[in-house]
């Protein structure tokens, strides 16, 4: 009677033990289970500072540096940006001259000293207009088609989930989101130009916080073979702004005005010649 009393004990204690361990590797199976692109998204909203804090935001003046470390050459940035979708860029390069780019609501453009101006279109167009979105991180729902977790990958020291982000038009995009602070670590998109389509990588460090929101103070571009670091000194928020700040300039005005070619809507004209050493075409 004992030894069938120790064999039910033995029983007991091994089927328990296979239960706990079942629990336990479920346990396991559900931590190790990556988490959805959305809920890492959300994540990432509130550790920069949460949606209340963010839409008391209604514009941002960034000024700083823009260096070519390659190249020696240092010059300054200033960064308007206003809600919804307004922005203004300059750039002063010492010895490459001056650049500016923009957003006026509709048409988005960019002049240079060595280029001239140019008004954007296609593909080209919808990249600046999700980039020049104000709180264009949490209006990912209203830019982006698709989002999705596609893994780990560490970036520097930093490991990561890559969000794979599928816009309603162009190219998907990675954004690499930090596991342990969720910060935005880096974004790589393929920039469509009249050059082509180039990869671009831009890895953001020196987050400070500032009005209630973390704000990257630096980010290393790399496009192709050339390295480029934006250095913000300075970040304000709810500027009294001038009320031109996003006119269009001149000569984007007059390149707007001009007449676009248009295909012809007229039926083709079928030939009616005859053709040689034969009837007319029919």
């Amino acid at each position: 009677m004992c030894d069938i009393r120790k064999q039910s004990v033995r029983s007991m204690r091994g089927g328990l033990f296979l239960i706990v361990a079942a629990i336990c590797g479920a346990a396991a199976a559900q931590e190790s289970k990556p988490p959805a692109g959305e809920e890492v998204l959300k994540r990432c909203i509130e550790a920069t500072g949460g949606k209340t804090a963010h839409e008391k935001l209604k514009n941002r003046v960034s000024t700083g540096t823009l260096e070519f470390p390659a190249m020696g050459i240092t010059g300054k940035i200033t960064v308007v940006e206003s809600a919804p979708n307004l922005a203004h860029t300059i750039v002063d390069m010492e010895g490459l001259g001056k650049s500016e780019q923009g957003s006026d609501g509709e048409t988005l453009w960019e002049m240079s000293d060595a280029q001239g101006p140019r008004i954007l279109e296609g593909e080209e167009r919808e990249i600046m207009k999700r980039q020049t979105t104000f709180h264009w991180f949490m209006k990912w729902q209203e830019l982006y088609a698709k989002v999705e977790n596609a893994g780990e990958e560490t970036v520097g020291e930093a490991k990561c989930w890559k969000i794979q982000m599928t816009p309603k038009v162009g190219a998907p995009e990675s954004w690499f989101i930090d596991q342990k602070d969720f910060l935005l670590r880096r974004m790589d998109f393929t920039l469509k130009n009249p050059m082509g389509e180039i990869p671009v990588k831009v890895t953001f460090s020196d987050h400070k916080v500032i009005d209630g929101v973390s704000v990257a103070m630096t980010a290393l571009q790399e496009v192709v073979q050339m390295r480029m670091t934006t250095k913000l000194s300075e970040v304000k928020h709810n500027v009294d702004l001038p009320k031109d700040e996003f006119k269009l300039p001149e000569a984007i005005q007059e390149l707007k005005s001009r007449p676009t070619s248009k295909p012809s809507t007229k039926p083709e004209q079928k030939n009616s010649e005859p053709a040689a050493g034969g009837s007319p075409k029919k």
